[in-house]
């Protein structure tokens, strides 16, 4: 009982402290003999997901984000081979970008038509911006196209894509708290549970990339 009340301080820890701490006083509960190697290890990694959704994402992981998003989005959509389209459509958009409250991202802003009939439009943090040709054919004038890049624009103005990451990154630092306690500290049950929240993690960005911006964003 005593080596669970005293795990259970030691995942505490980390809601108070920082990773190098909480993993230092970690090795030296696995020292005195009070933490098994498992139950270390399962601090230590609880501490760098912590520790990991503290950070600010900078505006050069932004950029390589929203190249990932961006990747995952043309594996399903092939982009349109039509390089005036494309260029038109990057003609309004910079023009735009350069009117909105964020004119500049690292990498730049860049417009890209998909070859799809479905109507849908995609803002990948960092300026990359998707627009099927489905969606441009209900456009009927120039001006409502703009309206709908400048809509997409906002998107990335806002860092609506950051601030999904940040949630699910925040999701994440709980699930792994709450699934290395389960493995050690729960039953037999709660630990097969805990392995399934581990292989579920990691698809966590894709499920925000799939399941788009809130209503409000």
């Amino acid at each position: 009982m005593k080596r669970v009340l005293i795990t259970i301080m030691a995942f505490a820890v980390v809601l108070a402290g920082c990773a190098s701490v909480t993993k230092m006083g970690a090795q030296l509960g696995q020292g005195a003999g009070v933490l098994t190697e498992q139950q270390t290890a399962s601090i230590s990694r609880t501490a760098d997901a912590w520790n990991k959704a503290a950070q600010d994402i900078m505006p050069e992981q932004e950029y390589f984000i929203g190249r990932a998003v961006a990747a995952s989005l043309m594996n399903q959509y092939p982009a349109l081979d039509d390089s005036r389209a494309n260029a038109y459509l990057n003609r309004i958009g910079q023009t735009l970008a350069m009117a909105s409250d964020r004119p500049e991202t690292f990498g730049g802003y860049h417009f890209l038509l998909l070859d799809s009939d479905e109507i849908n439009a995609f803002a990948a943090p960092g300026g990359l911006i998707l627009v099927s040709r489905g969606l441009v054919n209900l456009c009927s004038d120039e001006d409502e196209l703009a309206a709908v890049l400048a809509h997409e624009i906002a998107h990335v103005q806002n860092r609506d894509g950051l601030m999904a990451i940040d949630a699910s990154r925040d999701r994440t630092k709980w699930t792994t708290l709450g699934v290395e306690a389960a493995r050690h500290l729960g039953t037999d049950e709660l630990r097969e549970l805990a392995g399934d929240f581990d292989e579920s993690i990691g698809d966590i960005v894709d499920t925000v990339a799939d399941s788009g911006y809130a209503r409000n964003q």
